[in-house]
């Protein structure tokens, strides 16, 4: 009973875990997909914004983005039909980064103050009407940084809920390990001749209650049976005792008036 009891209990806890962390991971996909959302929509409307301009002739736009990053998560860049770079803070063409397609994630090496730096971005590449490629990216950093903190968010969370369904599996399996160890005196106790006992039900639809039911639904029929045969052996020892005392007088007068052993 034991083991069974255990075996449930961790059931119980093994199901409950999981339900926390799938919800946990269901959680943390969206929020690092609402990131990646929200950066593609950033970059895709600045892009389309700079090759409308460039359309008319004008590449205010662009220079414009290079000159308001000064947290230095913008990297743009302009180059020809042969990959060379012309203009902008991207050192080279970014490699497997596909031109008029949707955003996607990619590595630059961004030129700055401090040297040639590489780093993590999603970036989209337009065509031009003169041929040249446009470049517009937006640094994964702080989406990194965010999702990191959002991930110890949830690992942390992750405690005082493990904590809360092993108490529940703890809580649950002790119950059921009372019931059952109840059932087992009560049965006991009705193997010794007690057949008024009953097992004790709560009146639910759980196993137990349901198999309780069934239970004390044949003790009752064991109990009527029983009655039934202890009447009929009342009625024929009251039947049989009139006879039975007859015989009996009969004797003790034949044996008052012997005069031998053979009378």
């Amino acid at each position: 009973m034991r083991r069974t009891i255990l075996k449930r209990t961790f059931q119980i806890f093994g199901v409950v875990a999981l339900t926390i962390l799938l919800s946990f991971g269901f959680v943390y996909h969206q929020a690092t997909n609402y990131m990646v959302a929200q950066l593609d929509s950033l970059v895709t409307e600045e892009a389309n914004f700079i090759v409308g301009e460039a359309r008319q002739g004008r590449m205010a736009a662009f220079y414009e983005r290079l000159r308001q990053d000064p947290r230095r998560v913008k990297p743009t860049g302009l180059f020809d039909a042969a990959g060379n770079r012309l203009a902008g803070n991207i050192g080279s063409f970014p490699r497997g980064l596909h031109v008029d397609s949707a955003p996607q994630d990619a590595s630059v090496v961004r030129n700055s103050f401090s040297g040639r730096e590489e780093e993590s971005v999603r970036a989209i590449a337009r065509r031009l009407p003169n041929g040249e490629t446009l470049v517009v990216a937006w640094s994964t950093n702080y989406n990194e940084q965010t999702a990191e903190v959002v991930k110890r968010g949830l690992v942390f969370g992750l405690l005082p809920g493990f904590g809360l369904a092993l108490f529940a599996a703890v809580v649950l399996g002790t119950r059921e390990q009372q019931r059952v160890s109840e059932m087992s005196t009560r049965v006991q106790r009705i193997v010794s001749g007690e057949l008024q006992q009953r097992l004790p039900a709560n009146g639910t639809d759980e196993p137990l209650d349901r198999l309780a039911a069934l239970v004390n639904g044949m003790l009752d029929e064991i109990e009527m049976m029983v009655r039934g045969l202890a009447s009929v052996g009342d009625d024929i020892a009251h039947d049989l005792r009139s006879p039975l005392t007859a015989i009996r007088i009969g004797l003790d007068r034949a044996r008052a008036g012997a005069k031998s052993v053979a009378d």
